[in-house]
Order: C-alpha cells, then sequence, then structure tokens
C-alpha cells in the first residue's frame, strides 16, 4: 500500500446560540484546524467555544471531560479507504491498547471570549507507543467522550451549557511495512464509518 499524500482531518461543526449575555459550549470533539502526529501518538484538539459581546475574557466553568478509545467492531469496520492515488484498503478493528488522554477547565481558568465566539483548545493525545501492529493496513478505533458539568449557573447572567455531542469518533491509523518492520505513517479522525476517500 502507497503512503497517502494527504491525511485529512474532518472536525464537527456543532451550531448553537447564545441567550444570555455570556454563554460557554463545549463544542464536539474536533481538530481545531489541526492534527498533530509522531510516529507513535496523534493530537487533535477538545474545543470549548466562549461568546461575550463586551469581548472581553471570561471565567471558565468546571467542565471535566472523559475520554475512552476502543477497537471499532462490527459494522465500523469492513468499509473501504481510497487515497488520493486511487489506491484503495479495508479498514480492520483496531488492535492493543492505545492511551488517551483527558481533559478538563477550573473555574480559576479564563477563557478568551468574543462577540463572535472564541475557540478554547485542549489537547487531547492519543498514544500507541505500547501498541504492536503486526501486518499493514488501515486500523480503526472508536473515540467516545462524556462530559461532566459541575456548575450548571455561576450567576444570574451567566449561562453554562454542555451540549455534549454524543456521537462517537473515529480514529484510522495508516500502517506502512518497511524491512519486515511495521510503523505508523498517517492519521485520520472522521465521524463516519462508511467509505472514505
Amino acid at each position: 500500500m502507497k503512503n497517502l499524500k494527504k491525511i485529512l482531518a474532518v472536525a464537527i461543526a456543532v451550531m448553537m446560540t447564545a441567550a444570555l449575555s455570556v454563554a460557554i459550549f463545549a463544542d464536539a470533539i474536533g481538530t481545531g484546524g489541526t492534527v498533530e502526529s509522531t510516529a507513535t501518538s496523534v493530537t487533535f484538539k477538545n474545543v470549548l467555544n466562549a461568546w461575550n459581546p463586551d469581548e472581553t475574557s471570561i471565567y471558565a466553568p468546571a467542565v471535566s471531560y472523559d475520554f475512552s478509545i476502543a477497537a471499532a467492531s462490527g459494522a465500523e469496520v469492513g468499509q473501504k479507504i481510497t487515497d488520493s492515488e486511487g489506491v484503495q484498503a479495508i479498514v480492520k478493528a483496531g488492535v492493543g491498547t492505545p492511551t488517551i488522554t483527558d481533559s478538563s477547565w477550573t473555574m480559576d481558568e479564563t477563557l478568551t471570549a468574543a462577540a463572535a465566539g472564541a475557540e478554547n483548545n485542549k489537547n487531547i493525545t492519543v498514544d500507541f507507543s505500547s501498541v504492536t501492529f503486526r501486518s499493514a493496513g488501515v486500523y480503526r478505533y472508536k473515540i467516545t467522550r462524556d462530559v461532566t458539568d459541575t456548575n450548571d449557573v455561576l450567576d444570574e447572567d451567566t449561562t453554562i451549557s454542555v451540549a455534549d455531542d454524543k456521537n462517537a469518533r473515529y480514529l484510522d491509523v495508516y500502517v506502512k511495512e518497511e524491512n519486515g518492520t511495521f510503523s505508523i505513517y498517517g492519521y485520520v479522525l472522521h465521524d463516519v464509518t462508511e467509505d472514505i476517500t
């Protein structure tokens, strides 16, 4: 299988509206525009958007995010992946036990806010250093997220809305073989399980 020339990270946009003078929303798991990776780990963004007509910084809510990652299964695997050169591969279930970080905001942190909304990011890293791949291919993992909001209302002018996106995200890991050694050469983060180009 040839290396993919372009790896796309697909983020899901969640549309919400702000009802009061200050509103904070927990966005979908996304990339925040970038995905950083090494041979054994990939980092994406967990986004908290903050709106404030005064465009001044505001205190963060106490929101905790618990992430889990597991091998995809059933109808989540078996689809075709097609790269920019038309090379196809069939998605396999992930192997091994990668680790994934959690993230949270505390009430002593400040968020950047704007009238049109401003992104505040925490890095989430998936580490594959303890995973052994024994063949080349595309391995799919399912990422889920639970949100706990420990302070629903800060004061009468500030509403905290943790609109958790319960849809799973899928992380496809691209593994190649060189001289009998298998290594990761790409990642795609997405929300769909059908065939992907």
